[in-house]
């Protein structure tokens, strides 16, 4: 298994096989495979994304997003292409039919809803879209993300919380295929829905 940052194992085996199965979809629809990450911060999830295709064979072209909040984004390898700004404003700049989309940027509500909102419309029917940080005891995290009233929980860890206001479990368009939760750790934990309409 590859290293991937923040990451806990739990939630690699699992990333790993949502990349095996996304890259399969756009092979069979003779597509590039497109991955789409939101919030690179060091580029260790995106350095561990290319060597694990790279071992394997798989092609891909690789487009990150990151507002640069936590500190100045470098490329995190040569041929990724970089989109610097926030997630809802650079979104027009960026290609359709991504079969991969990771959101890991600001955990915060109206983030991740706003992310899922937005980039879930540029998802390849097929295409599987991921959630970090969906563990339960993340959620109860003192994290606060930077901006907002740091006296309102919906601005420190709230993924679970947008995911449920989302309703995303009752939509007719998404499944949800995994559910990583390790209650080992105050951090991390993978949900991952297939786009199926």
């Amino acid at each position: 298994m590859g290293k991937y940052g923040m990451i806990t194992d739990d939630d690699a085996g699992a990333l790993e096989s949502c990349l095996i199965v996304s890259s399969i979809s756009a092979k069979e629809d003779n597509v590039p495979f497109k991955i789409l990450e939101i919030g690179v911060c060091h580029g260790d999830t995106s350095r561990g994304i290319k060597n694990f295709l790279d071992s394997r064979g798989i092609p891909f072209e690789y487009y990150g997003v990151d507002n640069q909040r936590d500190r100045p984004i470098e490329i995190p390898f040569d041929g990724a292409n970089m989109y610097l700004g926030e997630s809802s404003e650079v979104a027009y700049r960026l290609p359709d039919d991504f079969y991969f989309i990771l959101i890991d940027g600001c955990h915060c509500l109206e983030h991740v809803i706003t992310d899922f909102t937005i980039y879930s419309n540029k998802l390849s029917k097929h295409g599987i879209i991921a959630f970090h940080d969906t563990g339960k005891r993340a959620q109860e995290k003192n994290d606060y993300q930077g901006h907002g009233d740091v006296n309102n929980r919906n601005y420190y860890i709230a993924v679970r919380k947008a995911i449920n206001l989302l309703k995303i479990d009752e939509r007719r368009d998404f499944e949800k295929v995994v559910e990583i939760d390790n209650f080992q750790y105050d951090f991390g934990g993978l949900t991952v829905y297939k786009k199926i309409k």
